[in-house]
């Protein structure tokens, strides 16, 4: 039955990504973001989860699933149905400006901008090292809060984050500098050991390129090698933070592939058992919109508060992994309930989905590199739920003022 189920998404979802296709022209919808890694990973689980040991995907995934992506997608049928095309082409026209080729706008303030974070976050790994003194400190959490959690060393590492999805965008072969700095960059996210934040630039890097290429054409060969490239990242973020005390190379590396699957299974199962168990759903939306309530009282001189779930639940049979993530429409639903989760998930399609079309009809290069950075998020939509946390909403600030301010033509 959950195979029927599955089968019945799946066809509901690539009717919905036709039609995208057909009528904008272009494979990166945010539709098509969010749902191909999330179709994968939740056959994966279907087919794998209970043989290596893990909790069996329940109905009520699915069901979200299948009733949850037509909401997001209303935002592709608002602007392509609702809205007259006169008006969305001349939306798109008041910020029509055609980049040559073979012209980057700022990347000479780009390269400084990065190396300024290389040698501000190199300090602050040096000083965080020789506190500790140990390399096996470096998978702590503390080394971690040190190196990049708080102050104005982890808003340092945030613009470095930017920078890594400009630079991925714009890097070619023989610029050996870019590619240069472009590595360090990744390394000193890595050194963080919060994956998120690692492979939403990586994912916004290669939106950027595919809209600066306009490659359309998929290699099998270099496809491989990306998801080697992904595994590899993974295992070596979770390198010194797993088994770190342990003389043993093999049991090492089984705990860190054991911790591999929970981190692929975590998003789907987690909600799944959150909804076996019976745990609240629907009491607390405003963590929906907590960078907005945070701003106001920071503001106002408030205790901030965090984004983090508190609802945990174990996905294996061992009662060993807990998780508390539930996937991108789960954590909406359990924030928000039924109908304050919807409400969001039309709202944010449909800013998305115009981000997206603006981006396309207009190429204004700045529209790009937002929609670059703010669809990134929806690439783990089958892990987790990313766009109340308020680097979603810092970083696009910084690109739309950016935006606004490269539309001013200095007069003569």
């Amino acid at each position: 039955m959950k195979w029927l189920l599955y089968m019945a998404l799946f066809s509901e979802v690539m009717l919905m990504l036709w039609y995208d296709r057909r009528v904008y022209g272009n494979y990166f919808s945010p539709l098509t973001i969010l749902s191909v890694p999330l179709l994968i990973i939740l056959g994966l689980a279907l087919a794998l989860a209970e043989t290596a040991g893990f909790r069996p995907v329940s109905y009520e995934v699915i069901m979200l699933y299948i009733f949850g992506f037509p909401v997001f997608w209303m935002g592709s049928l608002f602007w392509s149905v609702v809205v007259p095309q006169k008006k969305l082409a001349a939306m798109a026209e008041a910020f029509k400006t055609p980049l040559p080729a073979s012209e980057i706008p700022f990347k000479q303030i780009v390269l400084v901008l990065s190396w300024f974070v290389i040698v501000a976050m190199g300090f602050s790994f040096g000083r965080t090292f020789m506190k500790y003194g140990s390399i096996g400190a470096i998978g702590s959490d503390q080394f971690a809060y040190d190196y990049s959690g708080s102050g104005v060393f982890g808003h340092i590492l945030v613009l470095g984050i930017i920078l890594v999805i400009y630079l991925i965008g714009i890097v070619r072969k023989g610029d050996y500098l870019l590619l240069l700095t472009t590595t360090i960059l990744i390394v000193l996210i890595l050194l963080q050991q919060v994956k998120t934040w690692l492979y939403i630039p990586l994912i916004g890097g290669f939106l950027l390129r595919y809209y600066n290429i306009r490659k359309t054409k998929i290699n099998p060969g270099k496809s491989v090698l990306l998801g080697i490239a992904v595994v590899v990242l993974f295992f070596l973020s979770y390198y010194f933070a797993v088994g770190i005390q342990e003389g043993d190379f093999v049991r090492k590396n089984y705990n860190i592939f054991r911790h591999f699957l929970g981190y692929v299974f975590a998003g789907v199962l987690g909600f799944g058992e959150h909804m076996h168990q019976s745990l609240p759903v629907g009491d607390i939306p405003q963590l929906l919109v907590m960078p907005f309530i945070n701003i106001y009282r920071l503001v106002t001189g408030q205790e901030i508060t965090g984004v983090v779930s508190s609802y945990h639940v174990l996905i294996d049979v061992k009662n060993v992994v807990d998780v508390n993530v539930k996937t991108f429409f789960g954590t909406v639903y359990i924030y928000g309930g039924t109908v304050w989760g919807l409400i969001y998930i039309f709202f944010l399609g449909m800013l998305l989905y115009l981000n997206w079309v603006m981006a396309a009809v207009s190429r204004n290069y700045w529209f790009i590199v937002l929609y670059a950075l703010v669809a990134s998020p929806l690439f783990l939509g089958w892990f987790d739920f990313y766009y109340n946390q308020l680097t979603m909403v810092e970083l696009p600030v910084m690109v739309v003022i950016i935006l606004f301010l490269t539309q001013f033509k200095p007069s003569r």
